[in-house]
């Protein structure tokens, strides 16, 4: 059987939540947090069991974006990650980076100074 795929990487704080923009207000996000639409722009590298004041910042989309997040998934033993702006409706940009399972685990992108390239 195949096992259920989980990313090896920190999780990531993402405000991006098309159905519930205001949904984001739980997690003490502050106005700066957010799009000029009301959405998530800045995507956070939380450890489980710390603060989340202390969540390093990894990307960040421009306030007059619609939105900004990150998202991985794993493939045939690589780990693919992106990172997005939606700049409007109807078009986005894109950052990629592809990584190891080895190197996922000694590797954050709060960490380096530009690990994605842009797509």
């Amino acid at each position: 059987a195949t096992p259920p795929l989980r990313s090896a990487t920190p999780p990531l704080l993402s405000t991006h939540n098309t159905a519930c923009p205001s949904c984001a207000s739980g997690l003490g996000l502050v106005d700066a947090d957010m799009t000029d639409s009301g959405y998530g722009r800045v995507v956070r590298s939380w450890k489980r069991g710390t603060p989340l004041s202390e969540a390093k910042v990894v990307f960040e989309a421009e306030q007059a974006d619609i939105a900004g997040a990150q998202f991985s998934f794993h493939d045939r033993g690589l780990v693919h990650e992106f990172q997005m702006r939606s700049v409007t409706f109807y078009t986005s940009k894109y950052w990629y980076r592809c990584l190891t399972p080895e190197r996922v685990a000694t590797v954050s992108g709060a960490d380096e100074d530009k690990p994605f390239k842009e797509g």
